[in-house]
């Protein structure tokens, strides 16, 4: 390497191909020359010009810089890419996660942000359904290797620091965990009761809430091991199941609504302050269950009920109440918000652009609504039709799909009711 760095630029651009082209994502590039900011920062192009999640890029200008640390690369404006090493001249590094088409390419350095004028990067998107925890169709109640594992049901899901998967079998009154990188699963408390956690912005700490009375809420943090302690005994006034807790814009307070319409919230800082905000929030039918999921964009509660075959808008104080989308009755149309229908929709995950994701359990299919159109489309599954298929998602085939959550790298992972697994939906 100390060869390398007598050489000079030359050497310094094959040694960042030759690293691409090794796969080699550690690579350190030779000591080159160190921005200048009373220079400006020049962007003369990039390669190559189209691919997916991961492709290795070059950037080839002027002024970079050296230190990585100091240097963005953003793909369609906001999407940051991997730096992984600059010569000054030519940055490597690895495509982001993106919208697909063609998408502007800019280097930012210090305060100068300059984007490539002469071409845009076309991302193409890669899509597929895996079997990732369990056997479908095949229940169990044992531990072991990811696909090893067995489940009776999959009821709730949350995706914790350590790409570690916690997963709620209601009915079955247990808590286990999927070590996605270790590929093991362990059980990690039994005797609780309880469906969709609320998750911490840094994935360290996660709250259960008891479905049926009495509403114990419990903690589960990585620091104790993901062991529960019990932080309320009760969360009193609210009589109705609760089937998921979740935040709203920070987290102060626990937002729920039992399935007798109450529309709640707790204070985990004094667990004895409790909120009713709202005691009909949206329709009771057959006291259905009902997952809530915060949309950051529109500022507002996503609030799913099964039975009621729709989707409510839900405002943070619970005072407001809109249907947002479905209450058409049972049919697997798609269209805009107007004129979809939703069939029994349950978990919802809402991705870092605003779009919805939501697990149908009765159709055995994912919808997707593109934010901020309202596009309503059906992503993976088919309506009405159960199965098992891995693959393309269109041609993929779920089993009452129940509960869907999102990693850091934006996939979906899918909990199927009677299915007794866990799928992963990819797009990358």
């Amino acid at each position: 390497m100390k060869g390398m760095r007598s050489l000079g630029f030359a050497v310094v651009a094959v040694g960042l191909l030759a690293a691409a082209c090794n796969d080699s994502e550690s690579y350190s590039a030779p000591a080159g020359t160190p921005y200048d900011p009373s220079k400006p920062v020049e962007f003369y192009t990039f390669e190559p010009d189209s691919g997916g999640m991961r492709t290795k890029c070059i950037i080839k200008g002027s002024n970079f810089g050296t230190d990585i640390e100091n240097i963005k690369v953003l793909f369609d404006k906001t999407r940051e890419a991997r730096v992984i090493s600059s010569s000054g001249d030519m940055i490597y590094c690895l495509v982001p996660k993106q919208p697909a088409g063609n998408n502007s390419v800019s280097v930012v350095i210090g305060e100068d942000t300059v984007t490539c004028a002469d071409k845009t990067f076309g991302y193409s998107v890669k899509e597929s359904v895996t079997t990732v925890v369990g056997k479908n169709d095949v229940g169990g109640d044992e531990d072991g290797t990811l696909t090893g594992a067995r489940f009776r049901w999959t009821c709730g899901l949350g995706m914790v620091t350590g790409n570690n998967l916690l997963i709620s079998e209601r009915f079955d009154w247990r808590i286990r965990m999927a070590a996605l990188n270790e590929n093991t699963v362990v059980t990690l408390v039994t005797g609780i009761q309880a469906g969709k956690p609320a998750i911490t912005k840094d994935g360290k700490t996660a709250y259960f809430i008891r479905y049926g009375t009495p509403h114990t809420v419990y903690k589960l943090e990585q620091d104790n091991l993901w062991l529960p302690r019990t932080l309320a005994e009760d969360i009193p006034g609210f009589e109705g199941a609760i089937q998921c807790a979740c935040f709203g814009p920070d987290e102060e307070w626990l937002y729920f609504r039992d399935n007798a319409g109450k529309f709640g919230r707790i204070n985990l800082e004094d667990p004895g302050i409790v909120e009713l905000l709202n005691p009909n929030c949206g329709s009771t039918i057959n006291a259905t269950d009902n997952h809530l999921v915060w949309h950051p964009q529109m500022n507002c509660f996503l609030m799913s009920e099964e039975f009621a075959h729709g989707i409510y808008k839900v405002s943070l104080d619970g005072k407001t109440v809109e249907e947002y989308v479905g209450f058409k009755g049972v049919g697997g149309q798609d269209g805009y918000l107007d004129e979809a229908q939703m069939t029994s929709p349950m978990g919802m995950s809402v991705d870092r652009d605003g779009n919805i994701y939501v697990a149908q359990v009765q159709c055995h299919t994912i919808r997707k609504i593109a934010y901020p159109s309202g596009l309503v489309s059906t992503i993976a599954g088919s309506y009405g039709v159960a199965g098992a298929v891995d693959g393309v998602p269109y041609l993929s085939r779920f089993n009452g799909p129940w509960d869907i959550v999102m990693d850091e790298e934006e996939n979906f992972y899918i909990g199927q009711f009677w299915g007794v697994s866990v799928r992963k939906l990819a797009i990358e």
